[in-house]
Order: C-alpha cells, then structure tokens, then sequence
C-alpha cells in the first residue's frame, strides 16, 4: 500500500497515512474535523549507494585485469607441471 502525506487544514497536523491509491483520506485523526485533509506531495529521497560509484567501464577494465592475471598464474602453473612430467 502506498504512503500519503496529509496535513489538516484546521489543527495543521501532519500525518504520514497508508491507503489504496483508489482511497481518498478527508477527515483528521486528530481533531476529528470532516473534509479538512490536504494530501501533500510525496517526498523522494534518492539516495546514492557510495559502494556503487565505480563507473562500468573501470569495472569492466578492472575484471579483464583480473582475469588476465588469473590467466598467467594458470600458465605458470601448468609449465612447471609440463616440466616436471617431462623431466
């Protein structure tokens, strides 16, 4: 269920209020006034996940570094195997 924002026209309360999107809140909670609720804007908050600020490419630059180095430590690995099977 969405989160609506409403302040009161009367007590000028503001509440945070969970509803469908077909429902419409009019009355206050808390001074009990019928149709005095004005549904305020949302609130967005985008917050930027600093784990995350490696741009693609040196992401992609970076894991072909890596592979490449996994890559020569593999052939290194299996010339000395080679030469001791050969020796």
């Amino acid at each position: 269920m969405p989160k609506y924002f409403y302040c009161c026209n009367i007590c000028e309360a503001k509440f945070d209020i969970y509803h469908s999107m077909s429902e419409t809140k009019e009355d206050c909670p808390k001074c009990k006034k019928e149709k005095s609720l004005k549904k305020l804007p949302s609130n967005f908050n985008i917050k930027k996940d600093k784990s995350l600020t490696a741009q693609t490419g040196h992401v992609v630059k970076q894991s072909i570094q890596d592979f490449k180095e996994d890559l020569e430590e593999q052939k290194e690995q299996l010339k000395e195997r080679f030469f001791e099977e050969n020796e």
